[in-house]
């Protein structure tokens, strides 16, 4: 949504005037909201991959806006720097040429930072409408590395 604002779309209500687009989707009957986060969806330059271009201070950005209009969210952590699927889960960037076990400790070191230092503030202020939604697709050459308890998520391994 904030790359193509900074695009220069403008969003309007109804009756033509200019208006946030999260007032419009509150007033249109939507009341939940999927914000995707991607690690570092930037290349060396800056510049967004194309494929969502959300990191977590955009979602926070995202998020207060659309309770602002007393919206839910669902925050979705992607664990990539890009599009993830079942199909394909590149573990991100910083990652690379880490092993297995290191990638299970920067897996839980990014969610806990994530979960309570990054958007702690928003965290307890969304609590009540917030849902966080912590994902890795499964392949076949996934399996279950361990357990966290923030909350009882499964952490896959990243190959």
């Amino acid at each position: 949504m904030l790359s193509v604002e900074n695009s220069g779309a403008v969003y309007y209500n109804f009756d033509g005037e200019k208006q946030d687009v999260f007032q419009t989707l509150a007033e249109s009957g939507v009341n939940y909201i999927r914000l995707r986060v991607w690690n570092d969806p930037y290349d060396a330059d800056g510049n967004g991959y194309g494929g969502g271009n959300n990191d977590l201070p955009t979602a926070i950005e995202l998020g207060k806006r659309a309770t602002k209009y007393k919206m839910k969210v669902c925050i979705d952590f992607h664990y990539s720097d890009f599009w993830a699927d079942p199909k394909r889960q590149h573990a991100p960037k910083a990652w690379a040429g880490m092993s297995v076990n290191e990638k299970a400790d920067a897996l839980y070191a990014y969610t806990i930072d994530s979960l309570t230092h990054q958007c702690g503030r928003f965290l307890m202020r969304a609590k009540p409408t917030l849902l966080i939604f912590l994902k890795s697709p499964k392949t076949p050459t996934q399996e279950i590395y361990r357990f966290i308890s923030f909350p009882k998520i499964l952490i896959w391994n990243f190959q």
